[in-house]
């Protein structure tokens, strides 16, 4: 209890990330089962280099995403290829790491000479999408362009094509349901091209879940909420956890304002 009384007086430090996440250019996004008294839940992560919000929900659902970025979010997410992601922001970006291990996974089942042929032109094209990235700066914005759009056709025309293995049609399904949101780290300069350091920044959480009943109540998941969501924040912030807690908490009993603001 007394991890969850600290919370109640670190919450209006945690509405600053919030608030910060929400006006995020972009923004990592992952989820991960989660029990609260032996009922399965979700913790969802929401990060950036500098940033980290969690949120254990019922839901698996868009419904989370919709909450804790509202709406109007105007930024990117970069995600796996999970459906509740599909309406939110203005643009996202597809995890291209997930999408290699699923290719890689595949080549495992299958190793027709067809299945490898498959392999080899989708990962032609996302290598010279790689490459194409690295380039950026020395091509002019119409050469840049022109290469992008020649991408583009090639992975559309990838989706299109008929393959006889269950395995590749699932992939071919997936891009053109997604083709649009596999290549936006091209179009936005700078923007992360999988979603890998969601999966870092949600690992804490599934250790903390492999040594422990995870949460038995809401106030204690609530708990987990702040304290995680400030514990990471900081920890990316470089600023010393220890010493904010205690000035913070202290702070906020004597009726003091903010403590820490996330950059």
């Amino acid at each position: 209890q007394a991890l969850q009384r600290l919370a109640k007086w670190l919450q209006v430090e945690e509405n600053v990330i919030v608030d910060s996440v929400r006006a995020s250019p972009w923004i990592h996004i992952d989820e991960t089962g989660w029990k609260i008294q032996g009922i399965n839940h979700w913790l969802w992560d929401f990060v950036n280099e500098r940033l980290a919000l969690y949120r254990i929900r019922r839901s698996r659902g868009r419904k989370v995403p919709e909450e804790v970025l509202t709406k109007d979010y105007s930024g990117i997410p970069i995600t796996d290829f999970l459906s509740a992601y599909d309406k939110t922001g203005a643009l996202r970006q597809r995890c291209l790491v997930h999408l290699k291990r699923e290719m890689e996974r595949i080549l495992e089942l299958d190793s027709s000479q067809e299945s490898k042929a498959v392999y080899k032109k989708l990962n032609r094209i996302l290598n010279d999408a790689y490459r194409l990235d690295d380039l950026r700066e020395k091509l002019t914005p119409v050469v840049f362009l022109h290469r992008l759009q020649l991408l583009q056709a090639r992975l559309f025309r990838f989706s299109t094509a008929n393959y006889s293995s269950k395995h590749w049609q699932r992939i071919s399904a997936r891009l053109i349901k997604y083709h649009r949101e596999i290549l936006t780290f091209l179009k936005v300069p700078n923007l992360p091209r999988h979603n890998n350091h969601a999966e870092r920044m949600i690992r804490p959480s599934v250790i903390f879940r492999k040594i422990s009943f995870e949460n038995m109540s809401n106030k204690g998941a609530r708990a987990h909420e702040v304290l995680m969501s400030l514990l990471q924040t900081l920890r990316l912030s470089e600023v010393k956890a220890i010493d904010y807690f205690k000035k913070a908490y202290l702070s906020h009993r004597q009726g003091y304002s903010l403590v820490f603001m996330p950059p």
